[in-house]
């Protein structure tokens, strides 16, 4: 599902629900969950992620000063490794989609 967000704004953060084959990944035994962003050409930004409703995939990050200050279409991908060892990617094919609009001016 495409996101969007303006240039240089924080807030609303960053909401994904995480799922394989349509269902919810449960994420109770994750040891670190990380949200990857990337444009074409750019390099990848790499966030580290809360749960918000972990037992149906729910993560969310907190955009920091700086985070969307470049405008520009991303992909994105979440990088889950498990307290039990090993890594898994979601989506496992493609990505998920996030735009970053310019904004008119303003505070940002």
């Amino acid at each position: 599902m495409p996101r969007t967000i303006k240039r240089g704004d924080t807030y609303p953060f960053l909401r994904l629900v995480v799922s394989e084959d349509g269902f919810p990944i449960d994420l109770t035994a994750a040891d670190t969950i990380k949200v990857i962003m990337k444009t074409e050409l750019g390099a990848a930004l790499v966030f580290t992620a809360d749960t918000y409703d972990a037992v149906n995939g729910g993560i969310e990050y907190e955009w920091l000063s700086g985070d969307t200050d470049t405008s520009g279409e991303y992909n994105l991908e979440v990088e889950i490794e498990w307290a039990a060892g090993g890594f898994q990617t979601v989506p496992n094919s493609g990505y998920d989609l996030l735009t970053i609009e310019d904004d008119l001016g303003g505070t940002a």
